[in-house]
């Protein structure tokens, strides 16, 4: 379907469509209709997905159907995937893995799911730390994804919300300049190019001022980019240590 190449420009989020190719069948989830799983392939090096005869998957993919309309599944939690055929295909220039599941296959095999919270550092320095948020996960949804951690995973990372809020829009930066962060950019809450995203330990773009960028582990690089990149304003810190 996807030739090896997709662009998300092609693709039609409608979520409520997507809805209507599952069918609860007792314990398992059957599809109405052909559609596709994508994923990014980094999950399966950051132990977010374990490929065999049948997936062990974080709930946190994209569901699209032949006609090119998708949805988002985002939960906190593993779930096992039967696939039909597993492929791969390059969205805007990042490896996904797809998961074909064919017309009246059953989708999920069994919707009792167990509540782990083991897998919760690895997404959170998979989205936040190393920023790869993959493509369905808009601006918007970003600091939800740990919202529910408590009741899918038995996890309380995401019981303060305001610091995941602070964490996701220190890390969406604007699209043509990832100095500003990009919330700077959104101008009555409307912006029509979405962001990218760095990730926190990205000592380049993360940090703006000389003192965050040469103190902890990346010295070196902090040097260098407080060289490049000097501050333009000094924190009340690094006023207070310099006295």
């Amino acid at each position: 379907m996807f030739n090896g190449v997709l662009s998300t420009s092609t693709l039609k989020h409608k979520p409520n469509v997507v809805k209507e190719l599952f069918s609860n069948k007792g314990d398992s989830v059957v599809a109405n209709d052909k559609l596709y799983i994508l994923f990014p392939e980094r999950y399966i090096k950051k132990s977010l997905a374990t490929m065999g005869a049948t997936a062990e998957l974080l709930s946190m993919f994209a569901v699209v159907d032949e006609a090119f309309n998708y949805g988002v599944i985002v939960a906190p939690i593993m779930m096992t995937i039967s696939p039909d055929n597993v492929t791969d295909v390059m969205v805007d220039g990042v490896i996904n893995k797809v998961l074909v599941i064919n017309k009246g296959s059953v989708f999920i095999t069994n919707r009792k799911l167990l509540r782990i919270d083991t897998f919760m550092y690895n997404l959170f320095d998979e989205f936040f730390l190393q920023g790869n948020v993959p493509w369905y996960i808009t601006y918007d949804k970003l600091s939800d994804i740990f919202i529910e951690a408590k009741k899918y995973a038995d996890s309380n990372v995401g019981n303060d919300v305001l610091a995941i809020e602070i964490v996701s829009s220190i890390i969406s930066r604007n699209a043509k300049n990832k100095t500003m962060s990009y919330r700077h950019t959104i101008t009555k809450g409307i912006n029509k190019t979405p962001p990218v995203y760095v990730g926190l330990n990205n000592v380049y773009y993360s940090y703006d001022n000389t003192l965050s960028k040469v103190m902890g582990g990346y010295f070196q690089q902090g040097v260098t980019t407080a060289i490049v990149n000097r501050e333009t304003e000094t924190n009340k810190v690094s006023s207070l240590l310099r006295a």
